[in-house]
């Protein structure tokens, strides 16, 4: 009867209001799983002001001890639509409760992708659960949800994962035009999530890089104009945002080299093409000598290290993608993003390669800059990023940050990592070192040659 049912709602929000739950989360938490399960009962109830207030209060918890707390509420809302869904489904749902459901959302939208980067599992768990079920019902701006859901690609969770994979294949199919514009601004929103969710930053560029691989097999979905469109949407964020994001660049950096899962040479030549076009346009260079750096202030010798760490990176990059999938510049000069021919229709073979980014040291040099300016420190990132960029222009990799200047080929021999014509042009040909490799420094784990 409903009045017995108004009867025990009143009591739950009683209970949950009274001073001993206040101090007591583990009585609020059984009291919102109650009506968690009394909201099924009457979705109605939901358009109480005391529960809006109740709701957004909890989600406005932040403390590590509240979590529980937050995973309840999120149960509470979660249940309430999940009802919701089945009585749309069977045509049941009236236009109050629509009315409702409307105003949830809205309402805690900005709690509900706070808690997106909980470090709790849970949480983070409920907290997608909860943005599928708005994404199903039409409930909030799509464009909205899905850059934390591809974010939420990379959680170092599998649970949460696996669950943000089958909500971006289930976006694929109903949003496909709003998943290519919107998708790409999730993978920069990833690493935020990660500095947040992950308990060991190491290995946000070791290994949960590597989780970038089932959104790029999404990205493979799209015709060839608009995938590459996605990815250079990606590809662009390392030369447009600001220089003092360096940490961002240096992430975005390891997923194009370890996360995109290339398929064809395509793929590569035209991720190439686009570094080598945008370095070149915006001169992204470093100075031959060591620049006079007495009359600068700590401040203009942090930017200009971070500008060197930024060069630094791409360069690197260019260099590790021509060595690992062994582009030859006699070749890349044929090809073309409008009509590229059968050749570069091949499987991208991937060799093992021992490049670094050396992003750990160049960190560690910028914090000495940054806290003191210290010089000696400055000039050994110069030197670092002088090195590659001589080798991008020599057009070798021979001087890069690798520790060998072999790998394995197909058959099992060592061959040299690239021939010296890999770049196109007159770049000037200079030769150029690097200091010896720091091998405390963790390199990105390198991967099995793809089997064509």
């Amino acid at each position: 009867p409903k009045n017995i049912l108004n009867q025990v709602y009143s009591r739950l929000m009683d209970i949950i209001s009274s001073p001993d739950a206040i101090k007591n989360n583990s009585i609020q938490i059984a009291a919102l799983y109650g009506l968690g399960s009394l909201i099924v009962k009457k979705p109605k109830l939901f358009a109480d002001a005391r529960l809006k207030k109740l709701i957004s209060t909890h989600l406005d918890r932040k403390e590590e001890a509240d979590e529980g707390l937050i995973k309840a509420t999120l149960e509470v809302i979660i249940n309430f639509f999940i009802e919701c869904e089945k009585q749309q489904k069977a045509l049941e749902q009236s236009k109050e409760t629509t009315a409702i459901s409307m105003s949830v959302i809205p309402a805690n939208f900005q709690r509900i992708l706070y808690h997106c980067q909980s470090k709790n599992i849970n949480v983070r768990h409920q907290s997608l659960i909860l943005l599928d079920l708005v994404l199903r019902q039409g409930l909030y701006i799509p464009q909205e949800i899905i850059p934390t859901v591809v974010a939420m690609e990379m959680d170092p969770d599998d649970l949460v994962r696996d669950k943000a994979h089958s909500v971006l294949l289930e976006i694929h199919s109903r949003y496909a035009d709003l998943l290519k514009t919107s998708g790409p601004k999730g993978v920069s929103l990833s690493f935020k999530m990660l500095q947040s969710t992950c308990s060991d930053p190491k290995l946000i560029f070791t290994e949960y890089c590597q989780f970038f691989d089932r959104f790029y097999g999404v990205i493979l979905r799209y015709k060839r104009r608009e995938r590459n469109g996605m990815l250079d949407c990606i590809l662009s964020s390392l030369f447009d945002e600001p220089v003092e994001n360096v940490d961002l660049i240096s992430f975005l950096v390891h997923i194009v080299a370890f996360g995109f899962n290339y398929q064809k040479l395509e793929e590569v030549y035209h991720v190439v093409d686009v570094l080598m076009t945008k370095l070149d346009r915006d001169s992204f260079t470093v100075p031959e000598s060591l620049p006079n750096v007495t009359q600068l202030s700590v401040d203009q010798l942090h930017y200009f290290a971070q500008q060197h760490v930024r060069a630094f990176c791409l360069t690197s990059l260019i260099l590790f993608l021509h060595e690992t999938y062994t582009v030859k510049g006699s070749i890349k000069s044929q090809y073309s993003d409008s009509n590229p021919s059968k050749y570069f229709e091949r499987p991208a073979e991937r060799y093992n390669s021992k490049i670094s980014f050396h992003y750990p040291s160049m960190k560690k040099l910028l914090h000495r800059v940054e806290t003191s300016g210290d010089v000696a420190a400055f000039s050994e990132i110069w030197t670092y990023a002088q090195g590659v960029s001589m080798a991008y222009l020599n057009g070798t990799s021979e001087y890069t940050v690798s520790s060998s200047s072999s790998s394995s080929s197909r058959r099992g021999r060592p061959r040299k990592a690239t021939p010296a014509s890999l770049m196109d042009g007159d770049r000037k040909r200079k030769q150029a070192s690097l200091p010896p490799s720091d091998e405390s420094v963790a390199e990105p784990p390198s991967k099995k040659k793809r089997v064509s």
